[in-house]
């Protein structure tokens, strides 16, 4: 396994920033996979929480590479082969985590913009199958989040969700 941190812009950034700068990482990864001996069919993202956001945009909002840029990178698919998300956010809808909406587009963004970055409104057959995990009683960040998206690439079959109760865990 290989592994590459991205350091990607936050607040006072809003969107498309922090999305650019996942699909540059990946774009870069492929790019650069002969040389660093990495399968370019296997390149994932991993997230945590509002990282889990970002990472399941960019598992919804990708391209298979800017055909007539002037950079070699840019030409490369961004879209990443897999998806593991740990107690991500996922929804600006009912269940959404405020603080994340508001850091990434702000107080009062227009539904369009808001359904958009809602990735279970987004997911496709395109969507790259994704690992979930998310406590059932996390309080920042509800568990719908991930059911909400699980629900959406169930329908595509190409979902595995793990969720956890705090029971279960002081029982083991």
């Amino acid at each position: 396994v290989s592994a590459f941190v991205l350091n990607y812009r936050v607040a006072p950034y809003k969107h498309p920033y922090p999305l650019m700068d996942a699909q540059r990482a990946l774009r870069y990864v492929r790019y650069n996979s002969e040389k660093w001996h990495i399968n370019p069919g296997k390149i994932g993202i991993l997230g945590f929480s509002a990282g889990g956001h970002l990472a399941s945009t960019a598992g919804t909002h990708f391209d298979d590479g800017i055909k007539d840029s002037q950079d070699p990178v840019d030409r490369v698919s961004c879209r990443p082969d897999a998806m593991i998300l740990c107690y991500p956010v996922i929804t600006f809808g009912d269940y959404r985590h405020e603080g994340s909406m508001l850091n990434l587009i702000g107080g009062k963004p227009v539904q369009e913009l808001r359904d958009s970055l809602s990735n279970e409104k987004m997911v496709s057959k395109e969507t790259p199958p994704a690992f979930l995990w998310h406590t059932s009683n996390d309080e920042g960040v509800t568990v719908e989040n991930s059911l909400l998206f699980a629900g959406a690439l169930s329908r595509y079959n190409i979902c595995l969700l793990y969720t956890s109760d705090a029971a279960d865990e002081e029982d083991s």
